[in-house]
């Protein structure tokens, strides 16, 4: 499986994937209805990149919380974000952490699962590492969505890649339910991720996907250029502003 390099999309992450106040808020919501955990949880934010959920369970919901990353560059970025050093920033893979057992009330891990070769050992390890009750939460774009996505309209040669690394929904309800979680539940959450559309485009000039980073040069600057006369013509089409946000959630018990 093709992988994105993140030692290189590191420097222009926060840039081009600045979330909106209220979505930041929308997402603290989702996490403290779905993670049933306790008002003193102690969370981990799985393959945390920049560390933005790390730091918003800390700062939202005041849960003692560390974030693990593969990529020394994306950590860093997070500790730029964290000068107080309120939350831990470990490096590691998240195949294979080393973090102890039942050490966690609460494991999240957002659009992680399609960029490694075994889901299934991250969710084996992020049951080994939870504590009894304990829950986690996969927020991610199920294959089913990515389809109807923008970016697939404007960039066919995405298409290869997501359909080859893309789980669907019922693919990530199968992997908890065989790694030993019950209750398995999937949210669907409709997002305005962009207040307009020439926002979508400043946020795609930025490859803000990580499929955008893996297509031709010669495609992305096709692909961009109908973007933006579809932009110019249909500023207001709505298909583009929103996006649909799986959140599947298991729960240890």
């Amino acid at each position: 499986m093709r992988k994105a390099d993140y030692s290189e999309i590191a420097a222009s992450y926060d840039r081009t994937r600045q979330m909106r106040e209220e979505n930041l808020q929308l997402w603290a919501d989702v996490i403290q209805r779905l993670g049933q955990a306790p008002p003193d949880a102690r969370a981990l934010d799985l393959g945390c990149g920049t560390g933005r959920f790390a730091l918003l369970m800390f700062e939202r919901l005041g849960w003692d919380t560390t974030g693990l990353d593969a990529s020394p560059e994306m950590l860093a970025r997070a500790r730029d974000n964290d000068p107080e050093c309120a939350v831990r920033w470990l490096q590691g893979d998240a195949q294979a952490p080393a973090c102890p057992d039942r050490v966690y009330d609460l494991i999240i891990m957002s659009h992680l699962l399609h960029h490694v070769d075994d889901p299934r050992a991250v969710l084996r390890h992020s049951y080994r590492m939870l504590d009894t009750p304990g829950t986690v939460l996969i927020r991610y774009g199920p294959i089913e969505h990515v389809r109807k996505s923008a970016i697939w309209r404007f960039f066919p040669e995405t298409r290869e890649l997501d359909e080859e690394r893309t789980p669907s929904i019922a693919d990530v309800e199968a992997w908890l339910t065989e790694c030993a979680f019950e209750a398995v539940v999937t949210d669907e959450v409709r997002q305005q991720t962009w207040q307009t559309a020439q926002d979508l485009l400043k946020t795609v000039r930025g490859k803000a996907t990580s499929a955008l980073t893996m297509v031709p040069e010669d495609a992305f600057e096709r692909g961009l250029r109908a973007l933006e006369d579809h932009v110019a013509s249909s500023p207001d089409d709505p298909s583009l502003l929103h996006d649909i946000i799986a959140v599947t959630a298991g729960y240890k018990v």
